[in-house]
């Protein structure tokens, strides 16, 4: 589903590769936040200041509920709804910009059964019961699939810097973590890696990476004009950045551009053109001209997380990541692991018998493809 100029989200069927008719939702749609279990897709309204709420079964609209309330009128908070992202279990999360103070704002979180903005509870609720604070207006969001998690990026304006956030609904808990000035947030399936504006961090938010951009800036087809909208495939070992020609795909550890997809149809300089599917290998872009589904016949070769930092000899090592194939190998160190293919995104790895320290996991393909995760594990 996209929204438009036209005051609707158009629906396009995967099935029969052809458009719905559209869906009215209010005087300015601007950005969509689909519930974990597919039941409910809200729509922001920045005109109306209001949430509408689509059955994309029936595809019809089913309500729309205020963002706002009248304490944030009377702060300046008034006009300022930037961005959306959905929360468990139906729910989802606004960002509020209060325009009197410049880039200082709040976060609402929003009932889509009910319409209440109650956060009462919710780690970082202000006493009013409605306003979630973080110190600065942060409209850069992205969620995990289940909603359980939000990363949320800064925008303090100016360049200035100010801190990446976690909120967490399941543990209940807010966090900050390393800080520049964000336009793009992006968050992994596992919630094990996030991504701002090409910067990388662990799950606790701590900065692992930032994506070499420089060396390809004006190179005829990897021209450096990216639009907004970068996500991280589901298992967090690709960053996938969408330009105006194509998508590039950089390693989240390296930083290194892995590849680079060349489309048909230009993309139009937009927010969150793109979205990937559950696996990372087909991914759907908002074109000139409509739709453009990609899919990678092959996908770059990548080690995301370990579910373990560190263990004894005998450990049994999950890896994510993309691009594993049956028959892959994984080595700590120089020594070879027992490994288990558990699909393209998972491996199973028994830590062999080997000196103490950290080591370096490697996983190779039948083919010789290698992708290696520096200090990825400490052998005890």
């Amino acid at each position: 589903m996209k929204i438009t100029t036209h005051n609707e989200v158009e629906i396009f069927d995967l099935t029969s590769n052809a458009y719905l008719a559209p869906v009215a939702v209010g005087n300015g749609p601007a950005g969509l936040a689909l519930t974990a279990d597919a039941s409910l897709l809200a729509v922001l309204d920045t005109v109306d200041e209001a949430v509408a709420v689509v059955d994309p079964v029936k595809i019809q609209m089913k309500t729309s509920y205020p963002v706002l309330t009248s304490s944030d009128t009377n702060i300046g908070c008034a006009g300022g709804a930037l961005a959306i992202s959905p929360t468990e279990p139906h729910r989802t999360m606004v960002d509020v910009q209060c325009t009197e103070s410049l880039w200082e704002g709040l976060f609402h979180l929003v009932n889509l059964g009910t319409g209440s903005l109650t956060c009462t509870g919710v780690a970082g609720c202000a006493t009013n019961g409605t306003d979630i604070n973080f110190g600065t207006s942060l409209a850069a969001m992205a969620s995990t699939a289940d909603g359980s998690k939000v990363f949320l990026a800064c925008n303090s304006g100016g360049g200035s810097a100010c801190p990446v956030g976690l909120l967490n609904l399941a543990a209940n808990t807010l966090t900050s973590g390393f800080a520049a000035a964000f336009a793009e947030a992006a968050i992994d399936a596992d919630a094990t890696i996030f991504a701002a504006n090409f910067e990388t961090s662990d799950a606790n938010l701590n900065p692992t990476a930032i994506m070499a951009v420089d060396p390809y800036v004006g190179a005829g087809a990897l021209s450096f004009n990216n639009v907004f909208g970068e996500k991280l495939s589901p298992a967090g070992g690709l960053l996938f950045v969408p330009q105006t020609s194509g998508v590039d795909i950089f390693d989240v550890h390296t930083g290194r551009l892995a590849q680079h997809v060349v489309l048909p149809d230009p993309i139009p300089l937009d927010s969150n053109a793109m979205a990937l599917d559950e696996t990372g290998t087909k991914m759907f872009l908002t074109s000139s001209t409509g739709v453009t589904i990609a899919v990678l016949n092959q996908w770059p070769l990548s080690i995301g997380t370990l579910n373990l930092s560190s263990g004894p000899s005998g450990t049994v090592a999950t890896l994510r990541g993309s691009g594993f194939v049956s028959g892959a190998v994984v080595t700590f160190g120089t020594a070879q692991a027992p490994t288990t293919f558990v699909d393209l995104n998972t491996l199973q790895a028994t830590v062999p018998s080997m000196s103490a320290g950290p080591v370096r996991v490697t996983v190779t393909n039948p083919d010789g493809q290698q992708n290696a995760f520096d200090d990825a594990f400490t052998v005890n």
